[in-house]
């Protein structure tokens, strides 16, 4: 496995790498450009002096014979050993050179043929060089200028700037120089961006590895780990999420204790009030009256109560449940919350005060109803104002929502707002009441698997329950 560090490396290096064979080649692209441009114009230039000097002579002589010694003085006064020359003559003969070592084979144009001739086995000879000049002039001719008098070629002039090539040494040096002076910046740049990127890349994985070691303790237990504020964005958004991730795992270990503490402790206190009097009863210290079986069976009920609850809870809460999709009416669904709890409502002397709007939802059926009936039994069960009081239901839409409200009499204390929807939580009142203390976090459950929210207000002298839930599961 690769470290970070060797990456960036790797990765800037190959980049950098990429980016100077790009200007490298744009680079020598130009100065090559440069070279030809400037033979281009020394050669006009050059060539134009001497053809001007060779056209006056044979406009001077009307036309006539002109020798060879006249076009040599004619010109020798454009001379210099800046560049090479040929006059060469209608029937391929070389009236003048000038520096030219080899009247056949001096040519930069025409180094090809040399290295063509080069290939072949046989030994150079004069004859063959022979050949080899006369057909270089056939060809040079279609690059040279013509003096032409009277619709007639007098003489060819054929013009090669020497800067820059072997002959001059000087231009020669500079050019070797600049290229010298590119690859010695090259190298350079590439040294130094060496260098700065080994320098940037140990700053970032120094700073990764401090949150990579963190979230190790993370993954080992600890839970004090303190992630530093990072100069680098990325990592410090890292760090934030692995700060919040932590919290989140504590505050997830200290709910699963207390949530174990507390199972723990309903399920002991019931347990151990039906051993001890059982034992009495099997000891003789005790009568099996039926009273006192009448509370044995209480709390076996208690107890099935909340194990049937933990059971519900915990299918709720799992990723694996999938929920079966149905439409139900608003009417349907009060129609079985007063199947349910008339007759309780009725018997402690409570009203049941429904207001429903018509509207169909779609809804896992037997979920929904579980959370608003966990609702209602607590509205009646908590309900402050005792006989002749009221829980007020309402059922209406709002755009794509069903909303569902249940109001009775009572206070909900401000430290306890925020905790009624926790397991196993039942408030200073409710500690004193039956239940296993779930049913509003079963509700909570429920709700928010259908993708809804449930909340709670004080209104006045009343309590209030909210309920807020998609009409259609495909809603987005």
């Amino acid at each position: 496995m690769v470290s970070l560090r060797k990456r960036v490396i790797l990765s800037f290096a190959i980049s950098l790498g990429i980016f100077l064979i790009f200007v490298s080649v744009i680079i020598f692209s130009g100065l090559n450009a440069a070279l030809k441009g400037w033979y281009q114009a020394s050669e006009e230039r050059y060539a134009a002096s001497i053809t001007r000097a060779v056209e006056k002579l044979y406009e001077s002589s009307n036309g006539t014979h002109v020798s060879d010694d006249a076009l040599i003085r004619a010109i020798e006064q454009y001379l210099n050993d800046r560049f090479h020359l040929l006059l060469i003559s209608p029937d391929r003969g070389i009236i003048f050179s000038h520096n030219i070592e080899k009247p056949y084979i001096p040519l930069r144009s025409f180094q090809r043929y040399e290295r063509r001739g080069n290939r072949h086995s046989e030994e150079r000879s004069p004859e063959r060089e022979e050949r080899m000049g006369r057909r270089f002039l056939n060809e040079l001719l279609t690059w040279a200028t013509p003096i032409i008098i009277n619709g007639e070629p007098k003489v060819f002039i054929w013009v090669q700037s020497i800067q820059f090539t072997d002959g001059d040494t000087i231009n020669q040096r500079l050019v070797r120089n600049v290229i010298i002076i590119l690859l010695l910046g090259i190298i350079s740049s590439i040294a130094v961006a060496m260098i700065f990127t080994s320098i940037i890349s140990g700053k970032i994985t120094k700073e990764a590895s401090i949150v990579s070691a963190g979230l190790e303790k993370i993954a080992l237990g600890s839970r004090d780990v303190v992630f530093k504020e990072s100069s680098l964005n990325e990592i410090s958004s890292i760090g934030k999420s692995a700060s919040i991730l932590q919290e989140t795992l504590d505050r997830e270990e200290k709910a699963r204790k207390q949530w174990t503490q507390d199972i723990t402790h309903d399920l002991r206190t019931p347990v151990t009030a039906i051993k001890v009097q059982l034992e009495a009863m099997a000891d003789g210290v005790l009568t099996p009256e039926k009273t006192r079986l009448e509370k044995l069976l209480t709390e076996l009920n208690r107890l099935e109560i909340l194990v049937e609850d933990v059971d519900r809870l915990t299918k709720i809460e799992s990723e694996e449940i999938t929920l079966s999709y149905a439409d139900i009416t608003s009417n349907d669904l009060i129609a079985i919350l007063e199947e349910r709890f008339g007759f309780q409502a009725q018997e402690k002397k409570i009203k049941l005060i429904a207001t429903v709007d018509p509207f169909t939802i779609n809804c896992d059926i037997n979920n929904l109803t579980r959370a608003l009936s966990n609702l209602v039994q607590n509205s009646i069960q908590y309900n402050s104002a005792g006989q002749d009081s009221e829980v007020n239901i309402r059922f209406y839409k709002e755009d794509n929502l069903a909303i569902f409200t249940i109001e009775n009499k009572g206070n909900i204390p401000e430290n306890e707002a925020e905790k009624i929807f926790d397991r196993l939580y039942r408030g200073e009142f409710g500690r004193s009441t039956k239940g296993s203390g779930l049913g509003l976090t079963i509700a909570k459950a429920a709700i928010e698997k259908h993708g809804g929210s449930i909340s709670t207000y004080n209104k006045k002298d009343s309590v209030v329950f909210v309920i807020k839930i998609p009409v259609n599961k495909n809603f987005d």
